[in-house]
């Protein structure tokens, strides 16, 4: 028998809903992922006009616990600035950007650029009373951004997510599509997006629900193609407002 080298790729717990709606899929660091749905034109277009969903159920998490756990993120995130339950903060290792999450007063999930959750871990001091884990492989993502974000989420939870009040950077622990869930908003430029954190063993029903809830409001799937131009946007309009090049 042949034996297959290099290391397995994996797949999202959401693989197959998207394969079923025409998706393109790559293979990129060590997942397949939807490259695309349709161009990358239409995409954007929907996002400007409607919403559109992207599996980002790849990227690294890590949660965080403990009554040091303070000491630990600054420790490893340069920039690292204390916030209140129920908020982010987008900070930097010495090679990461990273998200973290302020989920309860000794409790953070942490969310790291895909395959770096590991290397983030070990950049943490973990002394006193804190303890990080890799729930990487545990958790499955999906983010909503576009015009119509909120009223899709709106669909699937009971959170209060009106956009004046759950502002940008608000993080909370809720029941999203009858799944227990870790919401983050975090917009992209003038975007509206929101990114849920659930459970892989409900990847499906989560994918279903929200294409479900999406479809009076236009919500339709995107592909890392479009969702990689959208970041070069936010950032070329961050770079004029701060008046770089």
């Amino acid at each position: 028998m042949k034996m297959l080298k290099g290391r397995p790729t994996a797949l999202s717990a959401m693989h197959r809903q998207q394969i079923e709606l025409g998706a393109e899929m790559v293979e990129t660091d060590g997942w397949m992922r939807a490259a695309r749905y349709a161009t990358n034109e239409e995409e954007l277009t929907r996002i400007e006009q409607a919403a559109g969903l992207l599996d980002v159920s790849p990227v690294g998490k890590l949660r965080l616990q403990g009554e040091t756990a303070e000491e630990a993120l600054a420790s490893a995130i340069g920039d690292y600035q204390k916030t209140s339950v129920g908020r982010a903060v987008v900070g930097s290792t010495d090679l990461d950007n990273v998200v973290v999450a302020r989920l309860a007063s000794d409790d953070y999930l942490v969310v790291t650029p895909v395959g770096r959750a590991g290397r983030v871990r070990d950049a943490l001091t973990l002394a006193g009373c804190a303890h990080a884990v890799d729930v990487t492989s545990v958790l499955a993502g999906a983010r909503i951004v576009g015009r119509n974000a909120a009223k899709v989420l709106a669909g699937v939870t009971e959170l209060d997510i009106d956009p004046t009040y759950f502002q940008d950077l608000t993080c909370a622990q809720a029941m999203v599509a009858e799944i227990h869930g870790t919401l983050i908003r975090r917009d992209m430029g003038s975007h509206l997006a929101y990114e849920i954190f659930f459970s892989r063993d409900y990847g499906e029903h989560m994918w279903e629900s929200l294409i479900e809830a999406g479809e009076p409001y236009g919500l339709s799937p995107i592909g890392l193609e479009t969702m990689a131009i959208l970041h070069e946007l936010t950032e070329d309009a961050e770079d004029v407002e701060d008046g770089s090049e």
